[in-house]
């Protein structure tokens, strides 16, 4: 059996992530005592890093390793261990540099030795490789390190806990998990937002009797989960699985996630995500955004909101005119994407709202009210994520 290169890695690559899923669940999913493998693992590792192969014998580590494999292991986890270099290569053409026979067999055989120790240490040294790789594997029940860089909101399922009194004296928590980032917004985030009503397994809770949201979130697929519940010794069959303890063993993200009724908080993640293409902009957003929090910033924050968008549109429409000017272009845009005529209008009579309000209340003023804010956060958000 071999062990193809990509199994090694630390830069993250799904396919590195995949492989060592895999051969976890192929070899590794039913051992036993897995605290005392890894030690015993890693005693074996130290003594293969003892070595130098081209000048210590290997025969007698090699043999004890191969037992050791096989008999806690598997037989073809030893054939891996075992798995023989592939045939030394032939040295290449050689030009000697004298006529002096003795010389250009000592050459010869200089050049052969070298090539033949460096074959020898690759060996070695990718033993060693795999035995580490084992070792890591059983500690961390498959799931690679590189599993932390899969961090894409894409990637990301959300877990809701909702504690409530609805319809009982007693608090009573409703889990609901591992919702893909479209159902978090519409089954919990927009309602929340705005006081509605939560529905959550087959209960209508109404926002006045929620008490407490705590969010979570996983980047596992469905068969890492499996291997997840595992190491954290959670029962989880396709029959019963225990959710609450799922919950509390999952990242804790309560505080990036949960929407502030009656705030500014429109899909903030969400519109970060889509600014992330135009960097410049993205700062400026997330600067005014920031600005929201403290009264004597909010001029500059609608300030910044326009700033924005009238970047944005420069960089969508491909000109530097400014925000007043681009409603020709902006309509072309919007016909060519194929845009209805009824949103088209409405989208440019909002558009209209937005420029006669920054005119007359920012430009000019500094009449600027905490309700302002949130509007004209609100529609700043609404228009970026139609346009890009």
């Amino acid at each position: 059996m071999k062990v193809p290169d990509f199994f090694y890695g630390d830069e993250y690559n799904e396919k590195i992530i995949e492989n060592f899923k895999l051969f976890y669940f192929k070899h590794l999913m039913n051992i036993k005592k897995r605290k005392n493998l890894v030690f015993k693992l890693n005693e074996i590792i130290e003594k293969h890093n003892a070595i130098n192969p081209i000048i210590d014998t290997t025969k007698l580590l090699e043999f004890q390793t191969g037992l050791f494999l096989e008999k806690k292991f598997s037989k073809s986890i030893k054939e891996i261990y075992d798995q023989k270099p592939k045939k030394q290569t032939e040295v290449s053409k050689f030009e000697p540099k004298t006529n002096n026979t003795l010389i250009t067999t000592l050459e010869i055989i200089n050049r052969v030795s070298t090539e033949f120790n460096k074959q020898k240490t690759d060996y070695w040294n990718k033993r060693l490789k795999f035995l580490k790789y084992l070792s890591e594997c059983i500690d961390l029940y498959g799931l690679h390190k590189l599993l932390e860089t899969r961090n894409g909101i894409s990637e990301k399922r959300f877990n809701l806990a909702i504690k409530h009194n609805f319809k009982s004296e007693i608090a009573t928590v409703d889990y609901q998990i591992l919702l893909s980032f479209e159902k978090f917004n519409l089954n919990f985030s927009n309602n929340y937002r705005y006081e509605n009503p939560i529905k959550i397994n087959g209960k209508i809770i109404p926002f006045k009797n929620i008490t407490q949201v705590k969010i979570t979130t996983t980047n596992l697929k469905d068969d890492e989960l499996i291997l997840f519940a595992k190491s954290k010794n959670i029962k989880w069959t396709e029959d019963e699985k225990d959710i609450e303890k799922f919950f509390k063993k999952t990242k804790d993200e309560t505080e990036e996630f949960q929407p502030i009724p009656n705030e500014i908080n429109v899909n903030i993640t969400h519109t970060k995500q889509l600014l992330e293409v135009y960097p410049n902009i993205h700062k400026l957003y997330c600067n005014a955004l920031e600005k929201t929090k403290d009264e004597k910033f909010f001029r500059n924050s609608l300030d910044d909101f326009r700033l924005v968008l009238e970047l944005l549109l420069k960089k969508i429409l491909n000109n530097n005119k400014s925000l007043e000017n681009q409603k020709n272009e902006l309509g072309k845009f919007l016909k060519n994407k194929q845009t209805s005529v009824e949103i088209r209008n409405s989208f440019m009579a909002i558009l209209d709202l937005f420029i006669k309000f920054q005119n007359e209340n920012v430009k000019h003023n500094n009449n600027v009210k905490e309700t302002d804010i949130k509007y004209i956060f609100n529609t700043t958000s609404t228009l970026i994520e139609y346009l890009i």
